[in-house]
């Protein structure tokens, strides 16, 4: 179901980008995670994360299951948005009606440093996330 959500939000991220999007940034992000605060069940990994604003919609999409993505933008399962970003921060908490419960996940990333945290919730399984992220250049080609 989640996944589904993505790509509407992926969709309108393609379909509005070029005339709407105030900012559009692509991160490259080395993270730990840890699954249910065991520190024996811990993964670090790369993920890539998408932060755009359309309008007055905030996006911060990883390509992570377990991380997950959020935004400003509300749905029909959406309960509560918490935009709590600033000049030096992106920061979004959202909760969402799932079919096994109440999922809530908070996505923060610091502007000025990279660091990268996540934290989220459903039903009692709790899923953290932390790093540092690098921007990546998307006028240059790699390869």
């Amino acid at each position: 179901m989640y996944d589904l959500k993505k790509i509407m939000i992926i969709v309108l991220l393609v379909v509005f980008k070029t005339a709407h999007a105030n900012e559009e940034i692509t991160l490259n992000c080395n993270v730990t995670v840890l699954v249910n605060g065991n520190p024996n069940e811990k993964i670090t990994r790369n993920i890539i994360v998408e932060v755009s604003q359309i309008g007055s919609d905030l996006f911060i999409i990883s390509d992570d299951e377990f991380i997950g993505s959020v935004s400003t933008k509300r749905s029909n399962n959406t309960l509560k948005i918490s935009n709590l970003s600033d000049a030096n921060k992106w920061s979004i908490s959202v909760a969402n009606n799932h079919p096994k419960g109440l999922f809530e996940n908070m996505i923060t990333i610091n502007r000025n440093t990279g660091k990268f945290s996540q934290y989220g919730v459903l039903n009692g399984f709790t899923m953290s996330s932390n790093g540092v992220c690098q921007k990546v250049n998307t006028n240059k080609r790699l390869f």
